[in-house]
């Protein structure tokens, strides 16, 4: 093992170039993968220089320009048999550990890794000494060879700031295993008076993310869960959590899978952690079922939030006190609330204010999603007035509500800056939607007005606010009711837009009545459309191959066109 200094340029003769200089070795070598004119390859050269450094080691007597004493070197060094002298590596990780960083250095550390899961006492010894970036390789090896002392001091040395095990690992018989190997670490951490110094654990990772990120450095980060949540209701003589665990959760009418009841249950045991859920998902009477759990979690680490299939607007209103402890709330998706007929009208209004009065501790607030939500017949302004920051997506589906309910949605904060607007088989108050479109028509990207029983004078009435959102790229109105007539205006109106710079690139025109209609105004519209289009649906449109193939010639030239 040498200090090796990393040159780009390829070299292929193998000894005369091992010529020391200084205390180090400075060789050519190319990056991985790449190739000279001659094709050398990468795994080549280093087998070339490692040929090398076999020779000098063999040498009776070291070139004359050598100065590196042959006696701290490992006595053999081969690419395919090598055997690691244990006291020569800990020479090495101490006096070396930055050499590790280079191309010769990551195929020696490979080779080093496999002495130190051979000696855990040497391992564990030089936790200190190994370079950061061969942690998450050392361990990931760790793990799967149930080095379980080794696991235990790599979590209480972890180099950074989270440990994603659900990245590393497949969730499958082995993982409850490894994953009570870790806690156990981190038990051990937790009960240090003083903590090692390299150790900068911050989060252990536990949701499912792709196995590829593992070898990804922002994988290492913390994850968004906010420095200052936990400082929310905390007095002066409580100790912030050292540790979070962070967990995403389906909570169901039925006991939670074995693995995530353990992983509530050991975090509800220990001071000094916290349990984390960036994603929750409430089915039904589960907040009855899970209320333990509820309690358990850190709800301002709480992102994104789900509640579906609750028909019973006491349910909802004995979760109300956990929404407004979701401070840091982005998402809030509420689908399929359908009330019981047993409340009366006035507990309804009680019980919807109580809950609605919730939204207004919401600051964080981005996206708001109503799928199929009737207990808000008759409250949404209500709804709408409790939301103080503007929201960046609103999107209500096939929710009963009156036109008259629309009235005043314009004039709340929560309307002014959308980003992305989706109605779906709602009934709507044009005027109130056209001065919506022209609140947000600095930031409004995608509008979707899908099936809300508009007719062609509906359509053409809001164009004019349409035409006002500059910074437009997707428009869908489709299952609404129109005519050619009104597709040749869009064609008319589209290059109106564009020379005023919009950027339209999604064209939605699923379920109109084009069957029975020549495609030629389809064609014009799309030739306004060439330069930006990304996206063109005609599902449901019924059309004929000769219809087809006069629209593949326009199709051909939109350059941007993937679906």
């Amino acid at each position: 093992f040498l200090p090796i200094t990393v040159q780009k340029g390829l070299q292929k003769e193998k000894n005369e170039h091992c010529e020391g200089n200084g205390a180090g070795l400075a060789l050519p070598l190319p990056s991985a993968g790449s190739h000279d004119q001659e094709g050398v390859s990468y795994r080549r050269v280093l087998e070339m220089i490692l040929s090398g450094l076999d020779g000098m080691l063999c040498q009776e007597v070291p070139h004359r320009s050598l100065k590196t004493p042959l006696e701290t070197l490992s006595k053999t060094l081969h690419l395919e048999r090598v055997r690691l002298n244990l006291e020569v590596l800990q020479a090495v990780l101490r006096r070396s550990a930055s050499t590790l960083l280079t191309g010769l250095g990551v195929l020696s550390f490979e080779l080093a890794e496999n002495s130190l899961l051979r000696n855990k006492t040497v391992a564990i010894s030089n936790l200190d000494n190994i370079p950061s970036v061969f942690f998450p390789s050392l361990f990931k090896k760790s793990c799967r060879r149930r080095k379980t002392s080794i696991v235990k001091a790599m979590v209480q040395a972890w180099p950074f700031p989270c440990l994603p095990l659900g990245a590393m690992i497949k969730r499958d018989d082995s993982y409850r295993r490894v994953l009570e190997i870790i806690l156990s670490g981190l038990d051990g951490m937790l009960c240090q008076e003083v903590p090692h110094r390299r150790c900068r654990l911050k989060v252990l990772d536990l949701r499912i993310l792709p196995l590829r990120m593992w070898d990804q450095w922002s994988v290492f980060k913390a994850p968004d869960l906010s420095e200052n949540q936990t400082a929310v209701g905390l007095s002066d003589k409580e100790v912030k959590p050292q540790v979070k665990v962070a967990i995403d959760l389906i909570l169901q009418e039925r006991p939670l899978e074995s693995l995530e009841a353990f992983v509530v249950e050991w975090v509800a045991q220990r001071e000094g952690l916290s349990l984390c859920c960036n994603y929750l998902e409430i089915w039904s009477l589960a907040a009855y079922y899970h209320k333990d759990v509820l309690e358990t979690l850190d709800l301002n680490s709480v992102q994104q939030l789900g509640l579906y299939n609750i028909n019973d607007l006491t349910c909802l209103l004995n979760f109300t006190p956990y929404l407004g402890r979701m401070r840091y709330l982005h998402i809030l998706l509420l689908s399929s609330l359908w009330p019981w007929a047993r409340h009366t009208p006035l507990e309804k209004q009680q019980i919807v204010t109580q809950f609605t009065s919730q939204f207004v501790k919401l600051k964080h607030l981005e996206a708001l999603i109503l799928d199929n939500v009737f207990f808000l017949e008759d409250h949404l302004e209500e709804l709408f007035r409790s939301l103080k920051t503007p929201l960046e997506t609103l999107s209500v589906t096939k929710c009963y509500l009156s036109k008259s309910e629309w009235a005043h949605i314009a004039e709340f904060p929560c309307t002014s800056q959308l980003k992305h607007l989706h109605l779906e088989r709602v009934r709507l108050n044009l005027e109130v939607l056209q001065a919506v479109l022209r609140r947000s028509a600095s930031t409004l990207l995608t509008l979707d007005l899908e099936s809300c029983h508009l007719f062609e004078r509906d359509l053409r009435a809001i164009l004019p606010a349409v035409r006002c959102c500059t910074q437009l790229i997707s428009f869908n109105f489709s299952g609404n009711h129109f005519s050619w007539n009104f597709l040749r205006e869009m064609r008319d109106h589209e290059r109106t837009m564009r020379s005023e710079g919009s950027r339209l690139k999604y064209l939605n025109l699923s379920d109109a009545p084009l069957y029975h209609l020549c495609f030629k105004p389809i064609q014009v519209l799309l030739e306004s459309l060439i330069a930006t289009v990304q996206t063109f649906e005609l599902e449901d449109c019924r059309p004929e191959d000769s219809h087809i193939s006069a629209l593949l010639p326009v199709l051909n030239q939109c350059s941007q066109l993937t679906k």
